[in-house]
Order: C-alpha cells, then structure tokens, then sequence
C-alpha cells in the first residue's frame, strides 16, 4: 500500500513530466507570422515544416509555373494548424502519429 507522501511523489513527476512535454511542444510549434515571412519573401513554405524534398520540388518547378504557389497562399494557415495539431498530439498526448 502506498503512503501519502509516495502518492504526492507520483502526483509531482507526472505533473512535472507534463509541463515538459508542453515546454517541448511550445519550443518546436511553428508561427504563422514566420511562415508568412519566409513564404513571401523566399518562397520557402515546405521547408518550415520539415518537408525538404516538396520544398526543393516547388523550387525546381518554380511554384508549379505559379500556380503551386496560388494554392499555397489560400492553404497556409491551415497547413500549420495540421501540423501544430499532429505536433501537440505526438508530444503532448504522446500519440504515435
């Protein structure tokens, strides 16, 4: 049986261990203003969001002859709350993605 003050101990690690995984999330979540930024000024949407080969891709196409980069305008925003949601979800819950 365990006593009170094992009980508080487990009660602070598990707290402690929850306020790191939410430091770790809000350390490595993406800001829009930034992607924005890096978007209209180098082009650089993909890259931001760890995915290098679609980066270098609409590099090499040069946005898709423009039309890529239509898309992307409309689609950024939503495109980093997917991936701050998968994000929060891998490292806050600790769900496997």
């Amino acid at each position: 049986m365990k006593t009170n003050v094992e009980k508080q101990l487990q009660e602070m690690q598990k707290a402690q261990k929850e306020q790191n995984n939410l430091m770790r999330y809000e350390s490595q979540k993406l800001d829009k203003g930034k992607a924005w930024l890096l978007f209209l000024l180098l082009g650089w949407s993909y890259g931001y969001r760890n995915q290098m080969g679609k980066q270098i891709f609409f590099y090499l196409t040069l946005g898709g002859l423009g039309l890529w980069t239509l898309y992307v305008l409309f689609t950024l925003n939503s495109a980093i709350e997917r991936y701050n949601t998968r994000l929060y979800n891998k490292i806050v819950k600790n769900i496997a993605i």
